[in-house]
C-alpha cells in the first residue's frame, strides 16, 4: 500500500473529470475565474453531454415538428432580410419562395434521418414523402434519446462547404444531437424575424434561461430554450410568486 495515501483519503478526488461535450455551447456552463472563457459542466460519465444539455437536446427534438411545419409555412412568403435572395419556385412562376426556409427544412430533415440511422437501420422505409420521414425519425429520436447519445461515430456523407460535392465526415450520436439543437435554435430565429416575438424580463422558471417570450398573436409565453409553455394567465401567476420570493428574501 502506498505510504501516502492516509486513512482520511477521499478517493473522488483522483477520480477522471469529465466535461459536457457540448463545450462552451453547454447549457450548465460556468465562466473561468481567471478569465472571460466558458467552462462546460461537468459529466459522471466520459464522452457525453451534462443532465442540461441533455434536457436541451429532449426539448430541442420535441420542437422539430413545430419548427418544420412553421418553416413551412414561411416556405411561400418572400423574406425581407439584408442580402436575402428570392427566386420562383417554377420557370415563369411570379410567386416568391423563402430560400432559407426551404434550406433549413433540408436540414432538419437530413440530420434527424442521420439521427434516426443511428440507432435503428432503414428508419424510413416505409415514408413515401419528406414530410412522412420527418416524423417517422423524430418520433424513433424522441423515444431512445439515450441510444442516441450512446452511438458510436459513423461515415456520413456530408455536402462540402462550396455545396458542390459530398465529403465524408464521422459523426457520432453526441454530435448529431448537438446538431439538431442548433437546428432547432436557427428555425426559431428565423421564424421569430418573419413572426415578431416579444421577450420576457424574467428567466424561464423550469430551466432559468432568459429565452422566455410570446409571439406575435399567441396568449402563451413560451420558453425556447427548454419549450415550456405557460398560459398569460399561468404566467403572470408565476412572476408574482418569484416577486414574493425575491421580496422575502431582501427583507432578511
Amino acid at each position: 500500500m502506498d505510504s501516502r495515501i492516509g486513512l482520511n483519503t477521499n478517493p473522488d478526488q483522483f477520480a477522471e473529470i469529465h466535461h459536457c461535450r457540448a463545450g462552451s455551447s453547454c447549457a450548465g456552463r460556468s465562466r473561468a475565474r481567471d478569465s472571460l472563457d466558458w467552462i462546460p459542466r461537468t459529466t459522471d460519465a466520459a464522452n457525453t453531454v451534462c443532465s442540461r444539455c441533455r434536457y436541451q437536446i429532449e426539448a430541442a427534438i420535441g420542437g422539430l415538428w413545430d419548427d418544420y411545419t412553421s418553416l413551412n409555412a414561411l416556405f411561400l412568403v418572400p423574406t425581407e432580410h439584408a442580402g436575402s435572395e428570392v427566386r420562383s419556385g417554377a420557370p415563369g412562376s411570379r410567386v416568391p419562395l423563402n430560400v432559407y426556409s426551404d434550406a433549413l427544412m433540408h436540414e432538419i430533415a437530413d440530420t434527424v434521418y442521420r439521427c434516426a440511422a443511428l440507432i435503428t437501420a432503414e428508419p424510413a422505409a416505409s415514408a413515401q414523402t419528406r414530410l412522412a420521414q420527418v416524423v417517422t425519425c423524430r418520433g424513433i429520436v424522441l423515444r431512445n434519446i439515450d441510444n442516441l447519445l450512446a452511438a458510436p461515430p459513423r461515415k456520413h456523407l456530408m455536402w462540402n462547404r462550396a455545396g458542390d460535392d459530398y465529403v465524408a465526415e464521422m459523426l457520432d450520436g453526441v454530435q448529431l444531437a448537438l446538431a439538431l439543437v442548433a437546428l432547432h435554435r436557427r428555425a426559431v430565429m428565423l421564424v421569430g424575424v418573419e413572426r415578431p416575438r416579444n421577450r420576457m424580463p424574467v428567466p424561464c422558471p423550469r430551466c432559468e434561461s432568459r429565452q422566455l417570450g410570446k409571439n406575435a398573436g399567441s396568449t402563451d409565453v413560451d420558453c425556447r430554450s427548454c419549450g415550456s409553455v405557460w398560459s398569460e394567465t399561468e404566467y403572470h401567476r408565476l412572476t408574482q410568486i418569484g416577486a414574493s420570493i425575491i421580496r422575502e428574501e431582501l427583507a432578511r
